[in-house]
């Protein structure tokens, strides 16, 4: 078995960084285990625990999709919260609109469930986990801080392929080691 998911890498560029350092640092004080630069992505599906004679399965599908798209422009904009304002569980960058997107994750969560996978019946929210939070002492700053990078764009990014990711669970928090990756068609 192994825990996978398939996502969309984000490689922060130095605003990006620059956000999210000053993120953490605003909220020092606060119980909250952040994402380490090198694992922030777009979950386009978690499947969890996979019997591992599924993963070729997976990979083929992935590059027939993949070959169906064109590189695309994501914009990272704004600062949220998932749960709630008065009880965060996850501190989380948006992701501006993009129909492109929205239909590529759509295609894999349809060819998902016609290979007879699991997949999420919530609504697919694309998004960057930043955080998540044990313990938010002081809530106040956080919503001060949500209002002030409400519309902020962080970073806009050519999105050029589709991973296949294995995730171990440590001590030290999750490790992420690509399967595979999906190229989508060039731009001309």
């Amino acid at each position: 078995m192994k825990r996978v998911f398939i996502a969309i890498k984000i490689d922060p560029d130095k605003n990006c960084r620059k956000f999210i350092s000053t993120l953490r640092s605003e909220l020092a004080d606060e119980s909250i285990k952040w994402t380490s630069e090198e694992n922030l992505h777009v979950t386009l599906s978690f499947l969890g625990n996979v019997e591992e004679n599924t993963i070729p399965g997976l990979k083929n599908m992935l590059t027939t999709i993949s070959s169906d798209y064109r590189e695309f422009e994501l914009i990272i904009t704004g600062l949220g919260v998932f749960k709630s304002l008065n009880d965060p569980k996850i501190i989380q960058a948006g992701i501006y609109h993009s129909e492109t997107l929205n239909a590529l994750q759509l295609r894999i969560e349809q060819a998902l469930v016609e290979e007879g996978f699991e997949t999420d019946k919530k609504q697919f929210v694309p998004h960057l986990t930043l955080g998540r939070v044990k313990l938010m002492k002081n809530v106040r700053k956080l919503k001060t801080l949500l209002l002030k990078c409400h519309s902020y764009e962080i970073q806009k990014i050519i999105i050029r392929n589709v991973i296949l990711f294995e995730s171990v669970l440590t001590q030290k928090g999750p490790v992420y080691t690509p399967l595979s990756k999906h190229d989508l068609m060039h731009l001309l």
